[in-house]
């Protein structure tokens, strides 16, 4: 994955075939890359990159999830571990960052724990919340330019073998403390990819798929507002994008190669 700061100057962090989380930067206007640095060795890598050059890099480790905070030229400092791994084999780290150094890392934990770790502008990192013990499925975050961060992820829903997974939602204020999960999709979808982005002004756009009927729904909240009336696109799976002004959805036909981009105006 790579990351662009305001400068134009670029970050790559990736996982080798021996497991080595590795990194190289690109000056804004220059055409090599630097030497490529390991930073340790794990799997289920992201980045976030904000427009002042700072940078965090999360992984996890058979016995720890871990984040890495440095910036996008100047190389990183010594890890910080968040909390337990991943659950495996299927384990994923997401990441988040605003322009004055407010941060978030969610995770899904062994047993079906939903986990979400803050870090305030200083660099200092509070215990990961656990917003579920039920999850069923994966969780995404995303913070705006104030520090309030949203999550959305899967609970399971319904007795075995019936089980299905809904989609939920909680809020944290900046500096404040996390919400009691909110229930987001209707009773009997089958909630799958959970996606939420935020721009800096503080409008937060959620998405999920219902696997049963292949529609993509798509929730939109203001700023210090919440969520109104749902979009959806039948037969679509896709991804979720904000820019200012614009949230962008890609999404193709199912079944089909057919892609589609949807855009809505955002405060």
């Amino acid at each position: 994955m790579v990351g662009i700061d305001g400068s134009g100057n670029a970050i790559a962090a990736w996982m080798t075939g021996s497991s080595a989380i590795d990194t190289a930067s690109l000056p804004a206007g220059a055409r090599k890359w630097t030497k490529v640095t390991t930073l340790a060795t794990g799997q289920a890598v992201d980045l976030a990159v904000n427009a002042t050059g700072a940078a965090i890099i999360t992984w996890a480790t058979r016995t720890a999830t871990v984040a890495d905070s440095g910036t996008v030229l100047g190389g990183f400092a010594a890890p910080v571990t968040l909390g337990p791994p991943p659950g495996y084999p299927i384990g994923h780290t997401r990441v988040v960052l605003n322009g004055q150094g407010d941060a978030a890392a969610a995770w899904v934990a062994s047993g079906g724990v939903d986990l979400v770790a803050t870090r305030s502008p200083d660099g200092s990192w509070a215990p990961a919340a656990t917003l579920s013990t039920t999850s069923y499925g994966r969780i995404d975050v995303a913070i705006d330019g104030a520090g309030n961060a949203r999550a959305i992820f899967g609970q399971q829903s319904g007795p075995y073998p019936n089980v299905i997974s809904v989609a939920y939602t909680a809020v944290r204020p900046a500096g404040g403390t996390w919400s009691t999960p909110a229930l987001l999709s209707a009773p009997g979808d089958a909630a799958d990819s959970p996606h939420v982005v935020a721009d800096a002004a503080g409008t937060f756009v959620v998405s999920w798929l219902d696997t049963t009927t292949g529609a993509l729904t798509v929730l939109t909240s203001p700023p210090g507002g919440g969520f109104g009336p749902g979009t959806t696109f039948a037969g679509a799976f896709g991804d979720l994008k904000i820019a200012p002004g614009h949230a962008v959805l890609s999404f193709g036909s199912n079944p089909g190669p057919s892609m589609s981009i949807s855009t809505e105006p955002v405060s």
